[in-house]
Order: C-alpha cells, then structure tokens, then sequence
C-alpha cells in the first residue's frame, strides 16, 4: 500500500488577490507569445509543404459528379 500525503491547503484569498496579476501576466506573455510569433510561422509553413492545393487529392472529384 502506497501513504502519500495530504495535499496542502488552499492559499487563503488575500494570497490569491495578490498572486492573480501575476499568474494572469505569466498566460499573457506565454500565450501571447506563441499566437503572435510562433503560430504564423506555422501556419506560413504548412501552406508552403501543401502548397496551393492544400494537401487534398482532387483526382475523383470529376467522377462523382
């Protein structure tokens, strides 16, 4: 049998009042970053390797019409 402890307890509100800015900077600048600097070099990327056909074989398309 596995004893492992008890989690601690919850920060008291007025630690949580004052540790909220800066949890919710830190997601900013996280995810800021990434949907503003890395995500369009990805997307630019993937329509470079697809090209304009979109990595989509239109080959039957003329047959089921």
């Amino acid at each position: 049998m596995i004893v492992v402890p008890a989690p601690p307890p919850p920060l008291p509100l007025a630690i949580r009042v004052i540790y909220a800015p800066f949890y919710v900077a830190g997601l900013t600048l996280r995810y800021g970053f990434y949907y503003l600097i890395i995500a369009p070099f990805e997307v630019f990327g993937r329509a470079l390797s697809y090209g304009p056909e979109g990595g989509v074989d239109h080959e039957g398309e003329n047959d089921r019409k």
